[in-house]
């Protein structure tokens, strides 16, 4: 007579199939996954292609938020809709929104060849609310990169976001803020605020092992033009940017520390410069930059903290690693002023107690992006943080693009 399985042997089957199943179901579901967002990458691609040739047929011109997705004139509506989210995106209501306002914010009328850092520039996003957000910056077309970031899908694939020059990129939702946006307010958009990077581009750079380390950074990307000061008057060695009227001029409280053997000191051009605002131990610098621009439209300004902690004074108990602020941006003058308040503390990582030689002399920097008109003065207040009283040898430089 033939034998059977037994009932223990069937239950060992069974559990030795849930066991694999088990195993496999969620690489089966990360593979599959991985290949949604795959094609989510492909219909960015493929909308900031089109995109970019309705506007090389357009005199050059990008289309405006209402109208982006007649602008693609795509009959094939699957680059619409992302197949992740449940719903069907489609031409009314896509999965994806256009980084321009309904008229003239951001991208919307952008000028092709106007767009300085098309590298940099998002041109199209995963739109968190399909089924009732816009498809577009609803900014009410004021600039404002803190809507657009609100509108940002952050979880759905990490987040997939395509370029103005066309590259499409994988974040992850720790490497985003709102000034991601900012790269893509075009020269005529209007400006909400003054968006200031959350964390520098680059810091701790060890200025004793490397005395041109910040220059060449700054060089790099696109920084040719440092204010510092010579005996507390402001000087450019490299020149007055062509997007300025005259000199910058600075007014100081407190002082600038002249002694470069113990102020913050930032090599550049071959010299050793002091700052805008340059301090020692318990003396204050609080300095109001004021710039006239030329020209209309939005100007990076690379905000550079520089701290020496590598003194006598540092080994006393308590001591905190020097951090500089940048306080607050007004523009105009008089009773029509508008004052911008930042309070954003620019600061080395390193505990200079603790550090070792990297930490004797180190720098970093925050980029923020000016909004100017033309002939309106522009007022930077820069100074010590005070993050202690005693506050050893620091000092904040501006740098800026030449045009």
């Amino acid at each position: 007579m033939k034998k059977g399985f037994t009932l223990i042997e069937l239950l060992v089957v069974i559990a030795i199939i849930a066991i694999l199943a088990a195993i496999l179901f969620p690489v089966f579901a990360r593979a599959r996954e991985k290949a949604r967002q795959n094609t989510c990458m492909n219909n960015i691609r493929q909308i900031c292609i089109a995109l970019t040739l309705y506007a090389q047929d357009n005199n050059q011109y990008m289309p405006t938020g209402e109208v982006w997705t007649q602008a693609i004139g795509t009959n094939d509506q699957k680059i619409l809709d992302c197949p992740t989210t449940s719903r069907k995106g489609n031409i009314s209501a896509p999965d994806y929104f256009f980084v321009g306002g309904q008229k003239k914010s951001f991208l919307a009328g952008a000028v092709l060849n106007e767009i300085t850092s098309p590298t940099e520039a998002v041109m199209v996003a995963e739109l968190k609310a399909a089924y009732k957000d816009k498809p577009y910056v609803d900014d009410n077309d004021t600039g404002d990169c803190a809507k657009a970031f609100a509108q940002l899908d952050a979880q759905r694939h990490s987040c997939i976001m395509g370029f103005m020059d066309g590259h499409v990129k994988l974040y992850k939702e720790n490497e985003m803020d709102e000034t991601i946006f900012a790269y893509s307010l075009n020269a005529g958009s209007p400006v909400a605020g003054v968006p200031v990077m959350k964390n520098p581009i680059v810091q701790d750079i060890d200025l004793k092992a490397s005395p041109g380390g910040l220059e060449s950074e700054l060089q790099g990307k696109g920084f040719s033009k440092l204010l510092c000061t010579v005996n507390s008057a402001p000087n450019m060695p490299s020149g007055v940017p062509g997007w300025m009227l005259g000199m910058p001029t600075i007014a100081n409280t407190g002082g600038i520390y002249n002694s470069s053997a113990y102020a913050g000191r930032l090599r550049w051009g071959g010299a050793d410069r002091i700052g805008v605002a340059a301090w020692y131990y318990n003396s204050t610098s609080i300095s109001n930059v004021t710039i006239i621009p030329k020209v209309s439209g939005i100007q990076r300004v690379a905000v550079i903290q520089i701290s020496n902690p590598g003194c006598s004074q540092i080994n006393a108990a308590g001591h905190l690693p020097m951090k500089g602020l940048l306080q607050s941006v007004t523009f105009g003058t008089g009773p029509t002023a508008r004052t911008v308040t930042i309070n954003k503390e620019i600061e080395n990582t390193k505990d200079p107690a603790t550090g070792g030689d990297q930490a004797w002399y180190m720098g970093a920097y925050y980029l923020m992006f000016l909004p100017v008109s033309a002939g309106e003065p522009v007022t930077i207040t820069v100074r010590d943080s005070e993050v202690s009283n005693k506050q050893f040898a620091g000092a904040i430089f501006l740098a800026f693009t030449d045009n």
